[in-house]
Parts: C-alpha cells; sequence; structure tokens
C-alpha cells in the first residue's frame, strides 16, 4: 500500500482564531492535509515563514499588517511560496491588486467552498514553476558546459542551417581557414571551398541531409590562398534546421607523410642508382683502362690515337654520370673537413660569376659570423654551383641571383613540420633566384635523378639529384621554395661544429707514376677489370699475384713463400668481401698494407660515405695512371715508415 504524501505546510496569517479554525475545517473536508502554523501579526509571521513553507493563507485585514505586507516579505526573501488571500471583505480592486502583487488566489471567507482547490492549485503551479525554472538552469547549465566545450576545442566545429549559411563557428574554425567569426557567419557552405571544388561541394548536400551524415577528407580554402586538407565528420539536424560538421587540421600530417613517402622514394631510387653505378663503374673501368694501354702501345704518328682518344673521352663522360649517381645514392667517398662556409661562398663567388654570364645580378650575402661546418669542400662547391647553374637556366631574360650563408637554429616545431630533421644548430647556405619558379608538381620531383625541366641537349638532369645526395650524406637537408612566376630558393642546412677550420691541402705535383718490383696481389671478382690491373701493374714491374674472390685469395695469402707487399682487393664480392680478406691478410701477414677499389662505397669500409682513419680508397673507374700513382704513393709511405 502506498504511503500518503506528507502533509503541506500551511502558514495562517489571521487574527480571528474562530476564522482559523474555519478555514482549517474547510482544508480537511477537502481532503487537504496540512501542518499548520497559525500567526496573527507581522512579528510571528516572519519567525515562521521559511523555505519550508508550502502554502500562506493570509487575511487581507490583520491590524497592522496583513496580506499585502506579506507578499512584500515573500519578495523579500525571494521565497516561492504561494499565498491565498482570504478575507471576510474585499473589493474587487484590491483583489485585482492583490494578485497583480503576486497573490496566487483569493476567496471570502463566507465562500470558503473552493479552499481546497485554491490551495491545491496555488502548490502545483508553485511546483511546475519549481520544475520550470529547474529545467531552464538544467539547459543553462549544459548550454554553459557545451560552450565551453565549443570554444575550447582543437578541432574546428561549424553549424549550418537547412540554406548552407553559417550559423555558428568556434576559435578553431576560424583558425582553419583563416577568417574571424563574424566573416564565417556571412558564408556558405560553398565558400570554404577552392572554387573548381565549390560544385561539387553543393551537390553533395542533397546526399548529406538524406544521409544524415558523412565522414571523409577535404580541402578548404584557408584566407591566404592556401588549402588546408581536414578530415571531417558531418552530422544532419542535431536540431531542427540545424546540421553539425567537426574537421580536424591534418595539413601538417599529410604534408609529412608526403614528405616521407618522397624521402623513402628518393632512398629506393638511390640504392638502384648506387647497385647501377657499381657495375657500371667496373664497366668503365676495363674500358677506359684498356683504351689508355692501347693508347700507351701505339707509334707517335699511328692515326689510331684519335680513335681512342674517342673511347676514353666517352668513358670519361660515363663516370661522369655514375660520380652523380654515386653522389645521389650517398655511396661515394667524401673527404670531410672542416670548413667556413661563408669562406667558401666568397671563393667560388669568380666562378659563379662566369658561369652565370653577363646577364645576371649576382649578390653575396656571407655573414662572417656565420659558423664552420664538416663537409668535402669540394663537394659543397659542386652543390653551390649545381644550384647557381638551375637558377641560371630558370633566368633566360635575366634577373638577379642571390648566395647566403648565415648561422641558424633549428627548433623542436621545425623539425616536426619536417621530415627527417632533427632540432639544433646549422649553417644555412642559400641560393635564390627571381626567376621562372615551380610549381608544386615539380617541386616533389625536383631530386630524382634524370627528371628535369629542361629541354634537350640541356643537361642530364642529375644536378639537383646531386646536390640531395651531397647534403644528405654530410649530414644535412636541404628544402625548396617557389612558386611559379615568384622565383625558387634552395636552403641548404648543414650541422654546426664547433672547430677551427682545417688549413686547405696543398696539391701533390703531377708527374709520370713510378713502377716498381713489390708484390701486389690482386683480388677482384670482375674478369675484365682483374686482368686490366694485374696487366697495368705487371707492365710497371710489379709481381702481381691474381685471384678472383676472397676465397681463391686466402691460400695464395697463406702459401706465398715471399711477402706481400700490398693487397689491392675490390669491397663487394660474393661470400667473402674485401674488409673480411683485408683483416684475414693483415692477421697472418700484418706488413700487408691494403688498398681497397668498389664502384660504390659499403658502410663496412665507410661509414656513410666518409673515409675512415687509415684506409685506403680507389674509387672506380680509375685509369691505370692514377691506379699506378696511388700504388707507389703507398708503398712509398710504408717503406718510409718501416
Amino acid at each position: 500500500m502506498t504511503a500518503p504524501d506528507p502533509p503541506f505546510r500551511c502558514l495562517i496569517l489571521e487574527d480571528r482564531p474562530a476564522d482559523a479554525e474555519l478555514i482549517l475545517l474547510e482544508l480537511g473536508s477537502a481532503g487537504v492535509r496540512v501542518d499548520p502554523t497559525v500567526v496573527d501579526g507581522e512579528e510571528g509571521f516572519r519567525s515562521a515563514l521559511d523555505a519550508s513553507t508550502d502554502l500562506v493563507l493570509a487575511d487581507y485585514s490583520v491590524p497592522g499588517f496583513g496580506a499585502l505586507a506579506a507578499l512584500r516579505i515573500l519578495r523579500e526573501r525571494a521565497l516561492d511560496v504561494p499565498l491565498v488571500v482570504v478575507s471576510g471583505s474585499i473589493s474587487e480592486e484590491i483583489a485585482v491588486e492583490c494578485m497583480r502583487l503576486g497573490a496566487a488566489d483569493y476567496l471570502l471567507k463566507d465562500r470558503l467552498g473552493r479552499l481546497g482547490v485554491a490551495a491545491r492549485q496555488a502548490i502545483e503551479r508553485r511546483d511546475a514553476e519549481r520544475r520550470r525554472h529547474e529545467t531552464e538552469a538544467a539547459l543553462f547549465e549544459r548550454d554553459r558546459q557545451f560552450r565551453a566545450v565549443f570554444e575550447n576545442a582543437l578541432d574546428a566545429i561549424i553549424v549550418v542551417d537547412d540554406e548552407r549559411r553559417l550559423v555558428d563557428a568556434n576559435p578553431a574554425a576560424s583558425s582553419l581557414v583563416g577568417r574571424s567569426r563574424d566573416e564565417l557567419l556571412r558564408m556558405r557552405v560553398e565558400d570554404l571551398f577552392p572554387t573548381a571544388y565549390r560544385e561539387t561541394a553543393t551537390s553533395l548536400w542533397g546526399r548529406f541531409i538524406a544521409e544524415g551524415e558523412q565522414h571523409g577528407e577535404v580541402s578548404l580554402l584557408h584566407a591566404d590562398g592556401s588549402l588546408r586538407i581536414a578530415d571531417y565528420r558531418a552530422q544532419a539536424s542535431i536540431l531542427p534546421g540545424r546540421h553539425l560538421s567537426v574537421l580536424r587540421d591534418i595539413s601538417d600530417r599529410r604534408r609529412l607523410e608526403e614528405q616521407l613517402g618522397q624521402s623513402q622514394k628518393l632512398e629506393a631510387v638511390g640504392r638502384l642508382a648506387g647497385g647501377i653505378a657499381h657495375d657500371f663503374n667496373n664497366l668503365l673501368t676495363a674500358i677506359s683502362g684498356y683504351a689508355q694501354l692501347l693508347d700507351s702501345s701505339l707509334e707517335g704518328s699511328d692515326r689510331r690515337h684519335d680513335d681512342v682518344s674517342a673511347i676514353v673521352t666517352a668513358a670519361d663522360s660515363a663516370a661522369r654520370l655514375t660520380k652523380q649517381l654515386l653522389a645521389f645514392s650517398r655511396r661515394q667517398v667524401l673527404q670531410p673537413r672542416v670548413v667556413a662556409p661563408a669562406d667558401v661562398l666568397t671563393g667560388i663567388a669568380p666562378l659563379i660569376r662566369r658561369i652565370i654570364g653577363e646577364g645576371l645580378e649576382l649578390t653575396i650575402e656571407a655573414d662572417p659570423e656565420t659558423g664552420h661546418v664538416r663537409a668535402d669542400p669540394s663537394q659543397l662547391e659542386q652543390v653551390i654551383v649545381n644550384l647557381a647553374v638551375n637558377a641560371r637556366d630558370a633566368m633566360p631574360l635575366g634577373g638577379r641571383l642571390t648566395l647566403e650563408a648565415r648561422n641558424v637554429t633549428q627548433d623542436e616545431s621545425y623539425a616536426e613540420a619536417h621530415a627527417a630533421v632533427a632540432p639544433g644548430h646549422y649553417v644555412l647556405v642559400a641560393v635564390s633566384d627571381t626567376g621562372e619558379g615551380m610549381d608544386s608538381e615539380t617541386i616533389a620531383r625536383i631530386f630524382e635523378p634524370f627528371f628535369t625541366t629542361k629541354g634537350p641537349e640541356r643537361g642530364t638532369g642529375l644536378g639537383l639529384a646531386t646536390v640531395y645526395g651531397i647534403v644528405k650524406q654530410s649530414g644535412g637537408h636541404v628544402w625548396v621554395y617557389s612558386e611559379p612566376g615568384r622565383g625558387t630558393t634552395f636552403k641548404v642546412y648543414l650541422p654546426r661544429v664547433d672547430a677551427p677550420a682545417d688549413p686547405l691541402p696543398r696539391p701533390a705535383p703531377i708527374g709520370r707514376p713510378a713502377g716498381g718490383s713489390e708484390t701486389i696481389l690482386v683480388v677482384e671478382d670482375d674478369d675484365a677489370v682483374r686482368v686490366l690491373v694485374a696487366t697495368s701493374l705487371e707492365r710497371a714491374g710489379y709481381m702481381v699475384l691474381a685471384a678472383a674472390s676472397g676465397r681463391d685469395a686466402l691460400p695464395i695469402i697463406e702459401r706465398q713463400p715471399g711477402p706481400i707487399h700490398l693487397l689491392l682487393t675490390d669491397i663487394v664480392m660474393p661470400a667473402m668481401s674485401g674488409q673480411e680478406l683485408a683483416e684475414h691478410a693483415q692477421a697472418s701477414r700484418p706488413d700487408v698494407r691494403v688498398l681497397f677499389m668498389s664502384g660504390y662505397t659499403p658502410n663496412a669500409v665507410v661509414n656513410h660515405g666518409v673515409l675512415g682513419e687509415g684506409v685506403n680508397y680507389l674509387a672506380k673507374p680509375f685509369s691505370p695512371g692514377e691506379l699506378l700513382s696511388r700504388v707507389r704513393a703507398l708503398l712509398d709511405a710504408q717503406n718510409a715508415n718501416g
């Protein structure tokens, strides 16, 4: 059985006890249960009135007080307690005034039959009003919380009406498209997109409304004219006539993904280029070497000298191509020194002026406070020359070329926005032109080998690929900034080092390479190269032992009765590398010197292309003269130390 509701706490303002008793009897007969408190003046009313009071029944004409005074006290205390006026006699004007001042109802004492209904209705209206206030307060709090989330959300949020007009937008939305909230609220959905996409965006609206939701990626037009890539989720009819879209800016993520993809593509092409260059250099070593041996065997008047010279020239041209491929693939040998890029710019300026010609203005901005870097000076000069040539070709009608060197510091935010870049101190070498510029599609491929925007007979397309490889192999990074018609800037960043610049080496005197009589073990898996090297050495007087692999060479090392003065070995060979062979040879013959040769440089001998201390290396392709000079220099150094 359900327990009865508790009685209403009823405060009765009445100076006549008989009338108060009559009111209570009437309430009881109407089934209204009350817990009454009867007072006859202001002091008692104030003492008995509190927030737990459910109903006030007040006589209009209590001496010195009355219903109107009671209403004022209710307003003063901001209590939502209903007050019903009960009076012996009251005019219609007074009754209306009481209602205007907040009375819930009024009754005459000689007509109390409606008292129970009036009491119930007053309390019900009070309860309904309380529920309304609670609902409004809850709605207000929810709206406050929503606005807090809306205003502080990292994702962009926009609200659109049925006419595709923006009716609300948070600060993140303003940041995403570079427009104020007021500007956004004057726009339609299609205004957020690039012109070419607006018709499609409009056509998708109908499908969105029909399906109720959409999600995906979209390109938005920023106020500065650039594009922003956003991942979005849209929900239709979150309220009648209102549709919500939440957008997350993924432009930086997309850019990093593109940079990573481009880096991986260039890395894969680099590995391919390195492998091709290795095999091709073996061929070029044989072609050029045998041609020079043939040339040395011809009489001075033999007209075939010109034919042989043409072969050597063609082989040299091919060798330059393979050298550029090795630079791109970061498999060339560098001889790094501590150098001042500002001095390199100043020193190379006369050469750059001759390269670009008189039609272009050259400006050198080399900050004297620019720090030092560890790099191969000749390779750094090649980077600058290649970029200058590229700039010259981009300015056929004239313009200005600017070479710049200065210190920069890359912070965490820069590193986050540029893949494979570590924060730190760098030296910036920048090459800028005022030429034709490039679009984004061209920039994406600019460092690929053999990619070129120039016409036929204007280069191989390896200049910028070479720049990329040299900079990467030197521990730096290169970025290009360009727009069609607004010129181009290549920025090369090399790690700054706290060390004084090394003195430049003096060039060795040029002379005819001398021969010798020492014993040399030649190990080379390429038959043509092995025979060429052995023949060249034998003609110079050396005793030559030859093997086609590291394993074939081991018995020779163990059984050769006399000394082996020099091991001349290829690095990349099947089964046993040249490095492993050298370790075996020096373990059993500590005095043997080692000269490595290869078409490219594996990390077993060279750390990221930087020649280690005490490692002797001869890069293919090489001529017989280069071979003999290097061998003689190495043997003479051994004799001097021995």
